[in-house]
């Protein structure tokens, strides 16, 4: 059974809610731009991703206060043709969703998290120390969505990261970064080392799903990651398993096809995708 919504028939609320929750996880773009006064604005906002890296590009949408009034984020930009994305992590989560109240003008975002503003490289818009990684920006056009939604769209000109919040000292490691990303309703979500998820480059074209053999494409044990991990091997090694006296012994059980599926998906759960291909070779040539 489906559920088929239609934007058009949902109230604001509910369109919102099914906006926020289909599309997860988001970043959080932790934004800080200069008050008319020379104050400094902190405010997070979760409709926020890169759209482009020649030139690199991110894009941030902006909708209207309750009362219909301006954001002083979308004001600031306007005025200030700049802002600084301070990326959220764990250790921020909770000083974050401080600043995403709706303080009164004059009140310090910055005051109120605890945090520590430090200057920017290029802009007078200062950035938050605590934060892992800054992203300094210049506007490149605020695009008017609706009569309450805005997309301010920058043009990254610097990066800051700290120095161990790095891959071996070249490129951003998310283990060590812990961004927070935004899912829907009251919902966050971080990364760390037991969720982070490694997928294989492959070294050529794959063969795909479909020329698998039919024993293991029609296989209801192997999911469709056991198999797309498979078909994206472009030339599956055709020599004998190193396990071949275990898959000879599994061949004489009653209901040898299903274990071997399952000795099949032990194997690639394993990151042993090129043994479970040629388990796969060395059974086919024995029912053959």
């Amino acid at each position: 059974m489906w559920r088929t919504i239609f934007p058009e028939q949902e109230n604001p609320v509910d369109r919102h809610q099914w906006n926020i929750g289909s599309v997860v996880p988001r970043p959080i773009a932790w934004i800080t731009t200069l008050n008319e006064d020379g104050s400094v604005n902190l405010a997070p906002f979760s409709f926020f991703n890169a759209f482009s890296s020649h030139p690199p590009i991110v894009a941030v949408g902006i909708a209207l206060k309750p009362d219909g009034s301006q954001k002083d984020t979308l004001l600031n930009i306007e005025r200030t043709k700049e802002f600084v994305v301070n990326v959220v992590s764990e250790e921020l989560l909770y000083p974050m969703a401080l600043t995403s109240q709706p303080f009164p003008y004059g009140v310090s975002e910055v005051e109120k998290a605890g945090l520590t503003l430090i200057p920017s490289e290029k802009l007078k818009t200062p950035r938050v120390k605590e934060s892992p990684i800054h992203i300094e920006c210049e506007l490149l056009e605020v695009k008017q969505l609706s009569d309450r939604n805005f997309m301010v769209i920058g043009k990254v000109v610097v990066w800051h990261i700290r120095e161990d919040m790095l891959f071996k000292g070249k490129r951003p490691d998310p283990r060590r970064i812990k961004p927070v990303a935004r899912l829907g309703r009251l919902w966050y979500a971080t990364i760390d080392d037991n969720n982070l998820l490694e997928v294989p480059v492959p070294s050529g074209q794959g063969i795909g799903i479909d020329a698998l053999p039919r024993f293991i494409r029609d296989s209801k044990i192997l999911t469709l990651n056991h198999k797309a991990l498979l078909g994206m091997e472009p030339e599956p090694p055709s020599e004998e398993p190193v396990t071949k006296e275990v898959v000879e012994t599994i061949l004489q059980a009653n209901n040898a096809k299903e274990e071997v599926q399952k000795y099949i998906a032990d194997l690639i759960e394993q990151g042993n995708v090129q043994e479970a291909w040629r388990v796969i070779r060395f059974v086919e040539k024995q029912v053959c």
